[in-house]
C-alpha cells in the first residue's frame, strides 16, 4: 500500500518589513522568504505554529527561530549551509571568512552563491554575513531590506547599506 506524500502548505507571514512566504509540512521549514509577486498561499492553518516563532523572533522576545529546516543543495552549499549554523545571534562574519571556515580560501564568491541559495535564508541567519567592508549583499532589493531589518534586529548599526563600526567573526573589520 502506498502512502500519499502531503506537500508542504504555503502561507504568507506579514511583518513591519513586508511580507514572508512560508513553506512547511510537519513543523519542518522548506521554504522561508521574502513574499514575492506571483505567490500564493494554500495554508490551511498548520503553519500557525511557525507564524508564532516569527512573531516572537522578530518582536525581540526570542533570540533563536529553532526550526527545523529542510533544504537540498550541493556537497559545497551543504558545507556552507552547515558553517551558518554556527554564526549567533548578535555575530558577524564575512563571506571571505566563511570560505576560510569551510576550509575553501579564496572562494568568497562562491560562498556567497551558496548562501543566496539557501531557501530559508532567515532560518539559517545569513543576514550575518557581509562583505569585508561591512557593505550588505543580496540577491535583490528584498534581501537587503531584510538583511538590514534583521542586523538592526540584533543590535547593529547599518547606514545606507553598510554596517557602521561592527566587527566580524574571525577578527574580520567591518568598518564604514
Amino acid at each position: 500500500m502506498q502512502t500519499r506524500q502531503i506537500p508542504p502548505r504555503t502561507s504568507r507571514f506579514d511583518t513591519p518589513f513586508g511580507p514572508l512566504l512560508v513553506r512547511a509540512h510537519d513543523g519542518v521549514v522548506h521554504a522561508l522568504r521574502p513574499w514575492r509577486v506571483g505567490d500564493a498561499a494554500d495554508d490551511d492553518g498548520s503553519n500557525r505554529p511557525i507564524h508564532d516563532v516569527l512573531d516572537a523572533y522578530l518582536s525581540g522576545d526570542a533570540r533563536t527561530l529553532g526550526l527545523p529546516c529542510e533544504a537540498t543543495g550541493t556537497p559545497f552549499q551543504c558545507s556552507v549551509w552547515s558553517a551558518l549554523t554556527e554564526i549567533g545571534w548578535g555575530e558577524l562574519t564575512t563571506y571571505a571568512a566563511l570560505a576560510e571556515l569551510i576550509g575553501r580560501p579564496g572562494s568568497a564568491r562562491a560562498v556567497g552563491q551558496a548562501v543566496a541559495a539557501h531557501p530559508a535564508p532567515l532560518v539559517l541567519g545569513t543576514h550575518r554575513v557581509v562583505a569585508g567592508d561591512g557593505r550588505l549583499t543580496g540577491a535583490d532589493r528584498d534581501a537587503i531590506v531584510w538583511k538590514t531589518a534583521l542586523l538592526r534586529l540584533e543590535g547593529h548599526v547599518v547606514h545606507e547599506g553598510r554596517l557602521i563600526g561592527a566587527e566580524a567573526a574571525g577578527s574580520v573589520r567591518v568598518a564604514a
